[in-house]
């Protein structure tokens, strides 16, 4: 009984460890780059194909970024990135695409993040000041609605 018991919980604990897959953001495949053609496409069929983008280029407009990436979540586990990509489409004055970028996990680099801080003008209230600072500023009469 005790084997049957244990290997029934075996089985259950082995399903909930099941991957899913997750697309985040606007996650392009390859199939809906390939039907692009610089000079060809226009911006209405990029839209039609790949959908809105992530992020328009400012002023002009004359860009469109498409941001995504796909991970892999196991159970409670932090999410793996499978893959990330940006790609970026720049349009032409006659509204056809000029060029395609795609930025993934080949193109990135790695950066070393500075730990030094911007001091910035202000006050730097102590513990007790935070805390109690604020007692007998609040004059609840002055508040109420219809108050003059």
């Amino acid at each position: 009984m005790r084997q049957i018991l244990g290997s029934i919980m075996l089985i259950l604990s082995l399903t909930g460890c099941e991957s899913i897959i997750h697309l985040r953001g606007n996650y392009v495949e390859e199939a809906g780059l390939q039907k692009i053609e610089a000079g060809v496409t226009t911006r209405k069929e990029v839209f039609t194909l790949l959908g809105p983008p992530s992020h328009i280029q400012m002023f002009d407009g004359a860009g469109w970024y498409y941001l995504g990436e796909k991970t892999k979540e196991v159970s409670f586990f932090h999410p793996e990135v499978l893959t990330r990509k940006v790609i970026y489409i720049s349009f032409a004055s006659d509204d056809k695409v000029n060029k395609i970028d795609i930025y993934d996990d080949t193109k990135g680099f790695e950066f070393e993040i500075i730990e030094e801080k911007t001091p910035t003008l202000g006050r730097d209230p102590s513990f007790f000041k935070e805390i109690f600072g604020s007692i007998g500023k609040y004059d609840e009469g002055k508040h109420r609605a219809g108050y003059v």
